[in-house]
């Protein structure tokens, strides 16, 4: 089985300085537990920090010394740099908003660097004068587990293997009904054995409930969210078309107004009989040269906002089946104007959170 690449990204101009920081803590990733496969490289120009970031998807974190946080003026290592530490970070969390950001200070300098940086996506800081590789190492390493953590999938994992008999739902019995039959044992031999120990219910307890989340499933959700950038994420089962019907019978009640794409999923259609909701049909564009629908247009949407400012929400599908996507913020801009919550289906556009052309 292939073993994860991890790297950790060192930004620092000084190079006999940055060269002995990446053979410290490669020294340490070599000689500790190292179960990600971590590694580190570096640069010594915020031009080069960037290009790397952007085309290296295995950066898992990266180091930046905070002396690019100023322009450093007078006296014999008079320099003008290219970026400050403050504007390389923030190019950094714009561009991959997942990466965790450390930053190297002098610690005299403490305080100051901490109340400029701080305020932006930054996760810790380093003194650059201990020179604690394996320290630092750890830290990194500790960091970058937490990421990569599956808390439901490990604590399903440790169920099955530990799990004897069953005796609750669903039917097969973790697949002993089907092993052992001499009509059928070749379709569990086919799937395997897993697809059936794994099937189970909420019946277990230390696999959590969908329905009032409080153990692993509470704390998947919060990681998930966290990698989405979302504030909250709830799982659910049966893809996006129950959670569109699940949102509606929820914002709702008989009788209230919805926006609504025509060219929308059927689960749109499906939620706004459960809910009673009165639909307002915008029409979609239509691409004649691809012969495709496209998404509604701006001016109709912002025409429907104006027209219905009693409806409670709108919801639009981005990107389209066809891979179209809107231009959203002016149009959550317009509905919230006037008090319309704004529903987007991204069951085709899950991918977007982690590409910056998408995102």
């Amino acid at each position: 089985m292939r073993k994860p690449v991890s790297r950790v990204l060192v930004i620092n101009d000084e190079q006999l300085i940055l060269k002995e920081f990446i053979k410290g803590l490669n020294a340490a990733a070599r000689t500790l537990e190292n179960p990600l496969g971590i590694t580190f490289v570096g640069v010594a120009t915020a031009r080069e920090a960037l290009e790397a970031i952007e085309q290296d998807g295995d950066i898992q974190a990266v180091v930046v010394d905070d002396t690019l946080y100023s322009l450093r003026n007078g006296g014999k290592s008079s320099r003008v740099l290219q970026m400050s530490a403050l504007e390389l970070v923030q190019r950094i969390t714009g561009l991959r908003p997942e990466i965790d950001v450390y930053i190297l200070i002098a610690q005299e300098q403490e305080d100051e660097v901490v109340d400029a940086l701080f305020n932006e996506a930054v996760d810790g800081y380093f003194y650059r004068e201990e020179r604690d590789y394996r320290g630092m190492y750890r830290i990194l390493n500790a960091q970058i587990q937490e990421k990569a953590r599956t808390p439901f999938y490990d604590t399903l994992k440790s169920y099955v293997l530990m799990a004897k008999d069953s005796w609750h739902t669903p039917g097969h019995s973790s697949g002993d009904s089907l092993r052992d039959s001499p009509w059928i044992s070749d379709f569990h031999e086919f799937v395997g054995e897993h697809v059936f120990d794994a099937d189970l219910s909420v019946s277990v307890p230390m696999l959590d409930s969908l329905m009032e989340p409080t153990g692993v499933i509470l704390e998947a959700q919060k990681i998930a969210a966290k990698a989405f950038g979302a504030r909250r994420t709830f799982f659910a089962t049966n893809g996006t078309s129950t959670a569109n019907k699940v949102i509606f019978q929820t914002l709702l009640a008989p009788g209230e107004k919805l926006l609504l794409d025509r060219n929308c999923h059927k689960s749109v259609h499906h939620g706004v009989v459960l809910s009673g909701a009165h639909p307002v049909y915008l029409d979609s564009s239509v691409n004649k040269h691809y012969s495709i629908y496209g998404p509604v247009p701006k001016r109709t949407i912002f025409k429907a906002i104006e027209q219905n400012p009693d409806a409670q929400a709108l919801i639009l599908t981005s990107c389209t089946y066809d891979g179209l996507r809107y231009d959203l913020p002016p149009i959550v801009e317009a509905a919230h104007a006037k008090g319309i919550k704004v529903i987007i289906d991204e069951a085709w556009y899950g991918f977007a959170r982690f590409h910056p052309t998408f995102r």
